[in-house]
């Protein structure tokens, strides 16, 4: 049964969990925070979206946190946006803040929903990058498969999270143009509120050939516009381009 900070959600088998992480003004679009790979909802200190004035939602994808597993794995990036659109439909119109593997599920999502995302946050986390391997070649995994590598568990990692997770979404491959699709639909959405489609705010070092793309196109406001301080913290330039996101969604 749901509490009022938690909300239990049904697609076809899977049992997903949604959080209630701060309460805030009901007038404001919630935000709806999408964890990176390994991750979960509910994690200990700040990330960024305190300051947020409406409800912040945080969703366990399939094989996290409080959603249920799967038997035999068999994960995808656009398995998580139906978790993620699951989301969407118990909250109508929000704001994306995803990390990670969930920066790149919020960017199909917003894709797939161009009404209902009203902005979107890319931050840095585990499972950013992806593959580039040929999608024509399935990979096969030992059964069962190994538990969470030690340094990703030091790192902050769940070691709850479903090892089949952990393993498939390391490799799913990922086009440029892929995701340059996907924005590009966003972007042509003809009734969007407003505002920016979406922010990189991810922390120095190279970046996956699908993010150096996206953050190229003219609709995309890059990390050289955000009002931060030069290398500042991770949580800093998600609050920076959420401040941005707050401005303009209604």
């Amino acid at each position: 049964m749901s509490s009022p900070t938690e909300v239990r959600l049904s697609r076809h088998r899977v049992q997903l969990v949604l959080h209630l992480l701060q309460r805030g003004a009901l007038s404001s679009v919630p935000l709806l925070r999408l964890h990176a790979l390994g991750g979960r909802a509910v994690e200990p200190g700040p990330c960024g979206t305190e300051p947020w004035p409406g409800p912040v939602w945080g969703l366990d994808f399939t094989g996290h946190g409080a959603s249920s597993r799967p038997v035999g794995g068999g994960y995808s990036p656009e398995l998580l946006m139906a978790d993620a659109d699951a989301a969407l439909g118990h909250l109508g119109p929000v704001v994306v803040a995803g990390w990670g593997l969930g920066a790149y599920v919020g960017l199909l999502l917003a894709g797939a929903r161009p009404a209902l995302v009203r902005g979107l946050v890319l931050a840095e986390g585990a499972g950013l990058a992806g593959a580039a391997t040929d999608a024509s070649v399935p990979g096969v995994l030992a059964y069962p498969p190994p538990p969470l590598p030690l340094d990703a568990v030091a790192a902050g990692a769940d070691p709850t999270a479903d090892p089949y997770a952990w393993a498939e979404l390391q490799r799913d491959p990922r086009p440029a143009a892929y995701a340059l699709g996907y924005l590009r639909r966003a972007a042509g959405q003809a009734d969007r509120a407003g505002g920016p489609i979406a922010v990189v705010a991810v922390g120095g070092g190279p970046q996956p050939a699908w993010l150096s793309a996206v953050e190229a196109e003219p609709s995309v406001l890059g990390r050289d516009r955000l009002h931060v301080v030069g290398d500042s913290s991770g949580p800093l330039r998600v609050a920076a381009g959420l401040a941005l996101m707050a401005a303009t969604a209604r």
